[in-house]
């Protein structure tokens, strides 16, 4: 691993915008504010083509800007991780932010005292209480889709939480939670402020043009190459900032799937047929998401959380609308099309 001074390791730091203008500065002035030495850090940004002034301030902070242009993160996130020239590569989208200064050594310094670690992630979202409620609600449950709750995919804690009670086997070394992950795991890893090896990722895009990031992980998982941290810090993520919003992110990215689904590897969603007829079914009842929304409350106190059984409803039924019009359009439009 490269040092710097024998202490630091040197970082690519992997960007992937489009028309990012009116997040991407606040997201790489974090960076820049960073106590990290500057001449250990790489900042790549890959931009699929913005028609706004996304280029423009990027050029502020870097010169190494790259052009993808097939509007799909998991072709930029992929290139990206290609150009990178450091042997530890941290993903982080324009949408994010790092609230402390110290985020990149608390990031980096499982690395530098465990064997055999994988990645390492802060272990919940920032929650600020003047956010929307659609992104305090994200940020409290510590999911970006209702599904990661109950398929036990999501790897970040909810605001209240302060021990690890997700999935894997957990050490608390203080700073950071040494966790081991079950062979069997299935989760949403990889990204939002993910640190991980550039071997690893490049293991994850061989003979392809995408970086599936979770699929990536899963995989690795699956291997038993399972041991990660994660650090007590938290990171910024402006999700949504309307319910319009979620619902809209969430379809967007439940199309991608659907057209690209021939190309996954350990889709998180995805680990039994059982499990997810289980988390569907819970979520559409009602009546567990609202429980988990009220118990939510009484520890946050955010009229917020009550949100989680209406979208908890929503998604499903927009999955299922959503497939069934993929799987119709299919089967209209011929064999081979």
């Amino acid at each position: 691993m490269t040092k710097y001074e024998g202490t630091y390791p040197c970082i690519s730091i992997v960007i992937t915008t489009y028309n990012a203008a009116h997040c991407l500065r606040k997201m790489l002035e974090s960076i820049a504010c960073q106590d990290y030495p500057s001449q250990c850090l790489e900042l790549i940004v890959v931009d699929d083509k913005s028609e706004d002034e996304t280029i423009k301030i990027a050029q502020e902070f870097t010169d190494q800007i790259y052009y993808s242009g097939k509007r799909i993160c998991d072709i930029s996130r992929a290139a990206g991780i290609r150009k990178s020239r450091h042997d530890l590569i941290f993903l982080i989208d324009a949408d994010n932010a790092l609230p402390d200064p110290d985020f990149l050594s608390r990031a980096v310094a499982p690395f530098l005292a465990e064997e055999n670690l994988s990645g390492s992630f802060p272990c919940r979202f920032h929650y600020n209480p003047e956010d929307p409620p659609s992104n305090r609600y994200c940020s409290i449950f510590g999911l970006n889709d209702p599904f990661q709750y109950y398929a036990r995919a999501r790897e970040h804690l909810t605001s209240f939480d302060r021990e690890w009670n997700i999935s894997g086997d957990s050490i608390d070394k203080g700073d950071y939670f040494l966790i081991t992950f079950p062979k069997n795991s299935l989760l949403t890893l990889g990204a939002i402020g993910f640190l991980g090896r550039r071997t690893d990722m490049l293991e994850g895009i061989t003979d392809s043009e995408y970086f599936f990031h979770s699929d990536t992980y899963n995989q690795l998982i699956r291997k038993g190459i399972n041991r990660f941290a994660a650090v007590k810090t938290e990171i910024v993520h402006d999700h949504c900032s309307s319910s319009r919003e979620f619902f809209r992110k969430l379809a967007r990215n439940h199309k991608n799937f659907l057209l690209y689904n021939n190309l996954r590897g350990e889709v998180w969603w995805a680990r039994s047929k059982l499990s997810f007829l289980v988390s569907v079914l819970t979520m559409a009842t009602v009546l567990v998401p609202l429980k988990d929304a009220i118990l939510a409350y009484r520890k946050q106190k955010d009229p917020a959380c009550l949100l989680h059984p209406v979208y908890s409803l929503g998604v499903v039924c927009m999955y299922s609308f959503l497939t069934l019009k993929h799987f119709m359009g299919r089967i209209l439009s011929g064999p081979g099309k």
